[in-house]
């Protein structure tokens, strides 16, 4: 059996006002989203499922708790997607983000 690679990635997603990460209806629709979200990055082949592990979520409207929420894979594409959140919520500070970093398995 050959070892399957975890994949660490970075996603930001709008949420409500409401939103809190102590429902567990809103953790359950931010997973469905990701996997949602990364199945739709791929051209063409898409794998037949992901195993998505426990990811880490934050739920916030403050750029300087977003900043502070760096992302567990550190590429290019994963620090704009934070660096894109920081913007979005100086600009509208009334406005919450999820911020997730996510840890999966592709299913081929």
């Amino acid at each position: 059996m050959t070892d399957v690679p975890v994949i660490d990635d970075f996603i930001v997603l709008g949420v409500p006002d409401d939103a809190s990460l102590e429902r567990e209806d809103t953790v359950d629709a931010l997973e469905r989203l990701a996997e949602l979200q990364i199945l739709n990055q791929y051209e063409g082949r898409r794998p037949r499922a992901l195993l998505l592990y426990t990811s880490q979520w934050l739920i916030t409207g403050s750029w300087e708790e977003a900043l502070a929420f760096q992302p567990a894979h550190d590429c290019v594409a994963c620090q704009a997607g934070n660096d894109q959140a920081v913007a979005f919520l100086k600009e509208f500070p009334d406005k919450k983000l999820a911020l997730g970093n996510l840890h999966y398995t592709e299913i081929w």
